[in-house]
């Protein structure tokens, strides 16, 4: 007669038990922070940060014409100083009476060298993203607009696959098209926000059939320079929490 089996409990897991456990995430000593106001610098908002710990870099980002984008990157001595600026800095104000910043974990790719980040995309290509992505969000709106506006904000726009015609109105050249608006903005927002690039004639946010922001709007300027001016100033700036992106408005 066979011995009866014997099943022997372990404490010791398997190795395929063992394999299969996550590993714990690996937090990031650098954290992104936003919805900055324009006259912070970057040595305001390393001071302001150096309460969580050991700051050892903190930047500002600023578009090509050296104009704050209203967002920084700050790099801790550690992940525990990055998470507690985390968990105690976010709703604060770097200015007394400014905007509240947000501070989360920066997201950008942790193998980029602190104080520096990854090359853009030329802005044909990015636009060709953005527009795939956006494809039919921008819908049959403001009339003609239609499709032109929802399978293309980076290169050229067209209809029916017809190259997009060149803008003859009187408004060439002196309008632009604003996009990742935030869907809370306004027209006197966006209008109030672009009077520094030069005289607003009008402003408008894009809206879908039912009356809700698409996050995108157009600003008419007096000028083609006030335009030109916005598209230099205010492309990639960030505006109510969000980096938006300004271009001439190829239809107007």
């Amino acid at each position: 007669m066979a011995d009866p089996e014997v099943v022997v409990e372990s404490d010791v897991a398997s190795q395929e038990e063992v394999a299969s456990v996550p590993a714990p995430k690996a937090y990031s000593a650098r954290v992104y922070v936003g919805n900055l106001d324009y006259a912070v610098t970057s040595e305001m908002l390393g001071a302001h940060m150096a309460p969580a710990g050991t700051v050892v870099s903190a930047e500002v980002m600023k578009t090509f014409s050296g104009r704050s984008k209203g967002c920084g990157v700050v790099e801790f001595a550690d992940t525990a100083d990055a998470q507690k600026a985390i968990n105690t800095l976010n709703d604060t104000r770097v200015i007394e009476d400014g905007r509240l910043i947000f501070v989360r974990e920066d997201r950008e790719d942790s193998s980029v060298p602190a104080g520096t980040f990854p090359a853009r995309a030329p802005r044909g290509a990015r636009g060709g993203a953005r527009g795939g992505a956006r494809g039919g969000s921008f819908g049959a709106s403001r009339g003609g607009r239609g499709g032109a506006r929802g399978g293309a904000r980076g290169g050229a726009r067209s209809f029916g696959g017809e190259p997009a015609p060149a803008p003859t109105g009187e408004n060439a050249g002196k309008q632009v098209f604003v996009g990742n608006l935030s869907y809370r903005a306004t027209w006197q927002d966006l209008k109030d926000f672009f009077r520094e690039a030069g005289e607003v004639v009008r402003a408008d946010i894009l809206m879908n059939r039912d009356r809700r922001s698409k996050g995108a709007g157009v600003v008419l300027f007096a000028t083609e320079e006030g335009a030109q001016n916005a598209i230099a100033s205010f492309n990639e700036v960030e505006f109510q929490g969000r980096p938006v992106y300004v271009k001439l408005d190829e239809f107007s």
